[in-house]
């Protein structure tokens, strides 16, 4: 199957069955499948709220924007535990504990703007589903924040994919 959009070629199978699936999958917009109502974060919006919606919600990350939703970055749980002095932190032999929880206090007391990536791997909501699909398997990314003109619209997920793909295995 050639892609209508990119022009690559392509074929889905069913890992159980074999069937084909989703060959409608080149002519889906980012649009149709992306999720419209986004949690977001402020820049400065605390740390310490940003952890507490990323576990009550089960999220992998949480999409920054400004006052008029233009996405000025995203803030991950990555981004959370994994970056600067934690890093050090974790590795560290002779004081690791407490190193630890200085790094942790002093990281929860501090704003989504010093923590969020800024160079923000986005969609259009116009854009093929292939070339969101595309960006998540090359940038290993979980989800991408759909923008319009810059502004936050929506989120599509690496699930969401999956899903849309896995749905044409029950009609094979």
């Amino acid at each position: 199957m050639i892609c209508k959009n990119c022009g690559q070629n392509f074929e889905i199978r069913c890992p159980s069955c074999g069937a084909i699936l989703a060959p409608e999958i080149s002519e889906v917009k980012v649009e149709k499948l992306m999720v419209k109502d986004v949690i977001s974060a402020g820049p400065k919006t605390p740390v310490r709220d940003v952890m507490k919606i990323i576990k009550e919600k089960d999220l992998n990350a949480l999409p920054v924007v400004d006052e008029e939703k233009n996405l000025v970055g995203i803030i991950a749980q990555k981004d959370l535990l994994f970056r600067d002095e934690w890093f050090d932190a974790l590795w560290s032999s002779t004081y690791m504990s407490n190193i630890f929880i200085d790094a942790v206090l002093r990281r929860m007391s501090s704003t989504v703007d010093k923590l969020m990536v800024k160079d923000v791997i986005t969609v259009e909501k116009d854009d093929p589903l292939c070339k969101a699909a595309e960006l998540m398997i090359k940038k290993r990314k979980n989800q991408l924040p759909v923008v319009e003109k810059g502004k936050l619209v929506g989120i599509i997920s690496r699930k969401d994919i999956v899903q849309l793909v896995m749905s044409g295995c029950d009609e094979a």
